[in-house]
């Protein structure tokens, strides 16, 4: 494809003009050589003129074939020494006025004569073809060049010529057939097709109507199965999981309890510590258990506190770990010890059982101090625990009271007159504890126990109770729960049990699964039944006399009912699908539940003297996890029927459904507190399950927990705490949370995975 010719306004014409100035100077140097001859020098030679007188005439002649005669001879063509050239002009002969060999005028001057016609046509052809000549570079302003895009004009369509209009040839008209009225249809017959077209129609509705309720049934049976499947692979998942951790955690364990007691020893308390302090530090070790590092990375607020408890640490210098490379490296090489005051200063001493020691997170910011002196007791009934130590432990771990240890008092009295109120002034108490206990001639132990104002140096409660020797703990937590409630006016919940689920081998051949009864601190614990199959949902009757759960013993789910202290043990229902959740009503008389005897999980009411069932939710959707209302007017529960998980409260009188929460994509398994304005639930944040508190009128929101994992929340029965089933490090334990989250404590398991936990009611007798 051809160069497209810049045009005219591009080229750069000075370099032409200079060229061309070069070539007019040579053409009018040698124009005149075209035309006439040079004046030269010959050189001297001997010659003479010629006379045209004298001497006869030179004739030259040439033929057609360009032969040169001269006079009558023809010379030779190759001779360039006697070569002539003839100019003629016109007809005019020519003349010869001198004629020598070695002159060559027409080879001398037709070099220029090329040359210079040469340069013309190279000149020409540069102009034509758009050549620049190389060129020097020159500081030219150039104007600037405006941008623009090349626009396209399409054609415009010429207008097609008009048609030339040709006559058209009238049609002939056809004649129309005259019309013939139909047969009229007998009424009887129409209306006969009509009710037939009906009924078909009926009848295709009907059939595409049984179409989709299949469908829609077959699709909520899928995700039925998705999601029990979905539950069974992550509860194997979490039982292997949980087995494969079990021995080294064992392991671990019983190093880290090392560390912790040579970390006591050698703590030295300051003036500032107080309980409800914590610090937390980071502790570096290498392989042989030596300390090399020691930092506080959250401080309790108390810099003599922070640095004696890193001193503490410092002291130990080396602590006995694991030989296990792959323990050690998992557990200390790097590891954070939360350093309480609480676990360091009491001096009580427990009785073994199935809960560890209470590790309580932290306390109100101001709490009560409380001075308990040791009780005065018989000499038969050293052998046990002083009530002292329980009451103490129980107001600690509410959060609210800070008991002064026992090796700090100035005095110990037992009766009104060794009181001195001075002493306990000093020591900051707000109140005094006192109390003794003996064995009485019938073999009961009498208690008594005195509570003082200090401030105000007067008595506020005095009881006495009765009791057998078996119901030494009971007594103390009736104490607490009398102190707990003339200080703060709440009824004390310290005498209340919590039922839960210890499952000791998951996952594996020999797993056995335990439901288990105790004390509120964790002690005591008693099995109340036991199976090779799961067990979940465990609940408290009113009365606290009874206990409903499920269980999987005869292969699927069913709800059994038992005596808590005597031998009626009955089940209830045993459905094919879903039996599951059950939950008394307030009088005792009911039990909500879920079943899925008819296709969808929806929740039944059964009257627990007829045995007779009430379906109260009708919906595609999955509706669990009821409960109560206060009042018993009302059911709380779970349900995606908009999409996610939420909570739902229906009028048992109305069926007036009200959506009651809306953060978040994820909350279940509420319950309501006593005065039915306050629910708690599990809630999902950023992925993670949390246990959360929302007050129903004014709509906040708050998440108590910062554990993992954590659900199935459960009320003390005076709504001032929950006791809640989380993780860690792998294993399922217990813990509890106050209301308004300020207080925080748990009950890690020491021989299993703790799960499904059940506060009780007020247990009166």
């Amino acid at each position: 494809m051809a160069a497209r010719r810049k045009p005219m306004s591009e080229i750069n014409v000075v370099p032409y003009i200079d060229v061309m100035l070069v070539l007019l100077v040579i053409f009018m140097a040698t124009a005149p050589l075209l035309t006439q001859g040079v004046v030269v020098d010959l050189p001297e030679a001997p010659s003479e003129s010629i006379d045209d007188s004298v001497e006869d005439p030179l004739v030259v002649s040439m033929r057609a074939d360009g032969a040169i005669f001269m006079n009558l001879g023809m010379l030779d063509a190759d001779d360039e020494g006697t070569r002539v050239t003839v100019f003629s002009l016109e007809e005019q002969a020519g003349k010869i006025l001198r004629a020598r060999d070695d002159v060559y005028w027409l080879r001398q001057y037709s070099g220029p004569f090329m040359l210079a016609l040469g340069l013309h046509g190279i000149a020409a052809w540069a102009l034509y073809s758009g050549w620049t000549p190389e060129q020097k570079q020159l500081n030219v302003i150039r104007p600037q060049a405006v941008m623009a895009n090349l626009l396209v004009l399409e054609p415009k369509a010429r207008p097609a010529p008009a048609p030339i209009s040709k006559p058209v040839a009238q049609p002939t008209p056809i004649a129309k057939p005259k019309p013939v009225s139909p047969a009229k249809e007998d009424p009887a017959l129409a209306e006969k097709k009509k009710a037939e077209a009906l009924k078909a129609k009926q009848a295709q509705e009907k059939a595409d109507r049984l179409a989709e309720q299949e469908r829609e049934r077959l699709e909520r049976q899928q995700r039925l199965n998705d999601l029990a499947q979905s539950s069974l692979e992550q509860a194997i998942s979490t039982e292997s999981a949980n087995l494969q951790a079990g021995t080294a955690e064992m392991v671990a364990q019983s190093y880290q309890l090392g560390i912790y007691e040579l970390v006591r020893q050698n703590w030295s308390r300051p003036p500032s510590a107080r309980n409800g302090m914590s610090a937390k530090l980071l502790v570096e070790l290498i392989p042989t258990g030596e300390v090399v590092a020691v930092s506080v990375v959250e401080s309790s607020g108390s810099t003599a506190f922070d640095r004696s408890a890193e001193q503490a640490v410092r002291r130990a210098r080396r602590f006995e770990v694991p030989q296990d490379n792959a323990i050690f490296e998992e557990n200390f090489r790097q590891f954070y010890f939360l350093f309480q005051p609480e676990d360091l200063l009491s001096n009580a001493t427990f009785a073994a059982g199935s809960l560890d020691t209470i590790i309580i997170d932290r306390g109100v910011d101001e709490p009560i101090r409380v001075a308990i002196v040791p009780f005065k007791m018989d000499p038969s009934l050293m052998s046990e625990t002083n009530i002292a130590d329980i009451v103490g432990f129980d107001l600690a771990r509410s959060g609210q009271f800070d008991p002064l240890a026992s090796e700090n008092m100035l005095s110990y009295p037992s009766s009104r007159a060794t009181v001195f109120f001075r002493d306990w002034r000093i020591l900051k108490s707000a109140y005094l504890v006192i109390g003794n206990a003996r064995v009485d001639a019938d073999g009961r132990v009498a208690v008594e126990f005195e509570l003082y104002d200090v401030l105000g140096e007067r008595l506020m409660l005095s009881r006495r109770y009765s009791v057998a020797r078996s119901q030494w703990r009971d007594v103390s937590h009736q104490i607490a729960d009398a102190i707990y409630e003339e200080v703060t006016g709440i009824r004390g919940a310290f005498s209340t049990k919590i039922m839960y689920v210890l499952a000791r081998n998951a996952g594996s051949p020999d797993a056995v699964y335990q439901l288990e009864i105790a004390d509120s601190d964790g002690e005591r614990s008693r099995t109340l039944f036991s199976s090779r199959e799961p067990i979940m949902s465990a609940s408290w009757a009113p009365d606290g006399k009874r206990v409903v759960y499920v269980t999987f013993e005869t292969g699927r789910p069913s709800i059994v009912i038992q005596d808590v202290d005597g031998p009626y043990r009955e089940r209830l229902t045993n459905f094919r699908g879903i039996n599951s959740a059950p939950v008394f009503s307030p009088d005792g008389r009911q039990l909500a539940m879920v079943l899925s005897k008819d296709g969808d999980p929806e929740i039944f009411i059964m009257d627990l003297a007829t045995k007779s069932l009430r379906q109260i939710t009708r919906h595609h959707a999955i509706d669990t996890e009821p409960s109560w209302s206060p009042d018993g007017r009302s059911i709380i529960f779970t349900s995606d029927r908009g999409g996610r998980p939420q909570i739902y409260q229906l009028d048992l009188s109305t069926n007036l459904l009200e959506r009651l929460t809306f953060r978040g994509d994820y909350n279940a398994r509420a319950r309501l507190l006593p005065d039915g304005k306050h629910l708690v639930f599990v809630h999902r944040t950023n992925g993670v399950f949390h246990i959360a508190w929302q007050d129903l009128e004014r709509d906040n929101l708050q998440v108590l927990t910062q554990t993992d994992l954590d659900e199935s929340p459960s009320l003390a029965p005076n709504g001032t705490m929950l006791i809640y089933a989380t993780q860690d490090r792998g294993r399922g334990i217990l813990a509890v949370v106050s209301i308004d989250g300020s207080v925080k404590y748990r009950l890690p398991s020491s021989s299993g995975d703790v799960r499904e936990p059940a506060w009780s009611p007020f247990l009166d007798g």
